[in-house]
Order: structure tokens, then C-alpha cells, then sequence
């Protein structure tokens, strides 16, 4: 970590090369550190003792102040840690298996189910103070865990929708995209223990849905679709959630041994049906029914591109909300747009608008670019 900090300090240049290299300001430490198969051991005595948390508190403590000392510091870069995988098969950790993230959280801590400082032989073998003087130190002696830019997670629900709340006592302690709320939770009581209240923002840097094909056993495209949409604007809503992570971008090779099938292309690199444009272009409707008084609905959406292309071209970018009848569905030309609105590319690519529509039909976004239009996936309404 020293070596990687003086090399992208902005002021390291390579022998031979005329200037620098770019400094790199944006760092997360580690990946799903309580996934046993990364970091090892996971836990000891049948699992009753959390060790990956003790090991990766020492590899925090020691990335965070390799970086310091080359100049990187929460004053000037984004730094990071957690990158936790959101879930573990059960609730004791072996060797190779991994923690349940919030359990993982509290030993990292030093803490017990209560959030209280851990003490005496509890302490001692998950590497924690044992007294109070000691406790009394944490906070100075750990300053990764106070003093980070926020907290990394990885919120994959698997083949679930995002609202999908895995029921106690296993889900209370995951850290998938429904218990977001847990986590933030625990991590500001965990803060907290020691009268600190940094309220972490938490950034989403691995996100995405299995999709059949290729994986026989995942989501079909239409619903992964809709799901990675509706997470998005969920994420969106939440102002403790500070990114928004697509991954892959491309499905692993068949016959590689991977089933990451996540990809928004399949590996052949052809777009996947649905997905590659909710990606694209996001729409989310998060009520879908209107009353036959008003017949207003919240769209949401965004326009990936867009901001890109504003400063490409130097022109407004415009995104249409278009409407198709129930009654013409399929039809060539059934599609009318319903409202034109100019998106603030200087804030992103997003935008959220009410509009009257005539009945039920089926709701999407058009964009034009390069004498090209683009369109997002379909959603369905109701009046």
C-alpha cells in the first residue's frame, strides 16, 4: 500500500517517462473481507470466535496509514473500507466460510451483540483492548474505522427484489440491499460505542442480477431488468447511499467455471434484452396505479449518457416520456410522447417528474443522440 500510494501520489514518474503519473484520489481497502475464500480464517472454536474481523482490522490499520504517509489522506482522496459480501451461509464462520456482515462489523469493533466494548478473554482472542483505558484508545489506535470517507457494501439480493427482507435471525445481521437500513444502523451505533458519529455514507460498489440465459437458475432479463431499475431508485431516494455500481458489464466465458452471470452484455458481447437498456436508460415508476381523479404518476428515470454527450456536444440533452395504450399494443407508431423534459447534466443524469396519463397502457423513456433514439425498458400502468 505504501509503494501503490508513492506511486500514484501525482508526483511519482516512472524511469523514462517525460511527466508523472496521475494520482490516483479514490481508494476502498480490501474485498468481502468476511468471505472466508478472501480472508481466512474466518472464525475459530466452532465459530464462536470471529478472526477474519481481527485480521482485517490489522490490514486496515496498516493500508490506512501507508496512505497517510504517501500523502493520501480523507482530506484529499475518497478512502474506503467494508467492501463486505452482503450475506453468509450460516450463521458461524469456519475457516472458510464467511461472517454475517453486521456480526463482522461489531468484532471489528470490538464490540458484543449490544454494541458494548468486548472485555477480558473476549477481548483478547479477537484482538480487541480488554480494559477500559483500552477501549478508551480504540478510536486513536483505529482510525480507519472513525475517520474513513464511508463504508463500501456490496448489496446483491441474488434473485430477490430489492424490498425483499430475509426474515431474523440470519437476515437482521445481512447487509443486501433490504437490510441497508441494518447496516447503516449498525455501523452508526458501533461509531457510537465510542462517542463518535461519523454517519458514514455508504457506497453500493458491487451490484447486479444473474440472468437466464445463460444461468438456467437466475432471473429472466425482463425481471432483472425491473429489478436493477427499481434498486437503483431506491438507492437514489436514500441519502446515506452515495454510488450506484453496476457489475459486470460483460458475462465470464462459458466453460470458465464462473456463474457470475451479471453481466449487461452476454459474453459474446451482444446486449442482453431488457437489461442493457434499463441500464442505459433507467425508468421507475414506484406507483403504478393511478386514481381515475387525477391520473398523475411519479416517472423517474435517468439518461446514462447524457451527461457525456452535454459535454461532447455542448447542447441540452432532452429526454421524452411516452405513452402507449393498452388497446394498441404492439402496434407500429403506438407509442406518443407525453412530455419533453431537459435534464441538469451538471447534477447527473437523473430526473423525476409527475405526469397525467390517458388510461392503462405501457410507460417509456426516448433520447436522441447522433440521429439516433434510444429507448428504455417498457413499464406497464394501470387506471
Amino acid at each position: 500500500m505504501h509503494a501503490l500510494g508513492e506511486r500514484y501520489s501525482g508526483h511519482y514518474r516512472p524511469r523514462g517517462a517525460t511527466k508523472p503519473l496521475p494520482r490516483v484520489d479514490f481508494w476502498s481497502i480490501w474485498n468481502e473481507p468476511n468471505y472466508g475464500p478472501y480472508l481466512a480464517p474466518q472464525g475459530i472454536d466452532k465459530g464462536t470466535v470471529e478472526v477474519g474481523s481481527r485480521l482485517y482490522r490489522g490490514l486496515l490499520d496498516a493500508a490506512w496509514s501507508s496512505l497517510a504517509a504517501t500523502g493520501h489522506t480523507p482530506a484529499t482522496d475518497t478512502i474506503l473500507f467494508g467492501e463486505t459480501a452482503p450475506r453468509a451461509s450460516g450463521p458461524a464462520p469456519g475457516n472458510f466460510n464467511g461472517t454475517l456482515p453486521l456480526r463482522f462489523i461489531r468484532a471489528l469493533y470490538c464490540l458484543d451483540g449490544s454494541f458494548k466494548p468486548l472485555r477480558g478473554g473476549a477481548a483478547t482472542e479477537r484482538g480487541c483492548p480488554a480494559t477500559a483505558a483500552g477501549s478508551a484508545r480504540f478510536a486513536a489506535d483505529n482510525p480507519a474505522l472513525f475517520d474513513a470517507s464511508g463504508f463500501a457494501d456490496h448489496p446483491y439480493p441474488d434473485a430477490e427484489p430489492p424490498t425483499y427482507v430475509t426474515p431474523p435471525p440470519l437476515g437482521t445481521d445481512y447487509a443486501d440491499f433490504a437490510a441497508l437500513g441494518y447496516l447503516e444502523s449498525t455501523l452508526d451505533r458501533a461509531a457510537a460505542a465510542y462517542g463518535r458519529h461519523p454517519r458514514f455514507p455508504i457506497y453500493s460498489t458491487e451490484f447486479g442480477y444473474w440472468t437466464n440465459p445463460p444461468n438456467a437458475s437466475a432471473l429472466p432479463p425482463v425481471t432483472a431488468a425491473a429489478y436493477l431499475n427499481e434498486s437503483e431508485y431506491l438507492s437514489w431516494r436514500n441519502p446515506r447511499i452515495a454510488s450506484y455500481d453496476q457489475y459486470q458489464l460483460t458475462d465470464p466465458p462459458p466453460g470458465d467455471g464462473s456463474v457470475f452471470d451479471s453481466g449487461l452484455e452476454f459474453a459474446d458481447g451482444q446486449p442482453k434484452p431488457f437489461v442493457y437498456d434499463a441500464y442505459r436508460m433507467p425508468l421507475w415508476l414506484p406507483v403504478t396505479h393511478a386514481t381515475s381523479a387525477t391520473k398523475r404518476l411519479v416517472v423517474w428515470g435517468c439518461v446514462r449518457p447524457a451527461p457525456v454527450v452535454a459535454q461532447r456536444t455542448h447542447r441540452p440533452q432532452q429526454v421524452a416520456v411516452q405513452f402507449a395504450a393498452a388497446a394498441a399494443a404492439g402496434r407500429a407508431g403506438s407509442f406518443r410522447t407525453l412530455a419533453t423534459l431537459t435534464i441538469d447534466t451538471a447534477a447527473g443524469c437523473y430526473f423525476e417528474t409527475s405526469e397525467r396519463f390517458p388510461g392503462t397502457g405501457t410507460v417509456r423513456l426516448a433520447w436522441r443522440d447522433g440521429g439516433q433514439t434510444f429507448y428504455s425498458r417498457p413499464q406497464t400502468i394501470t387506471l
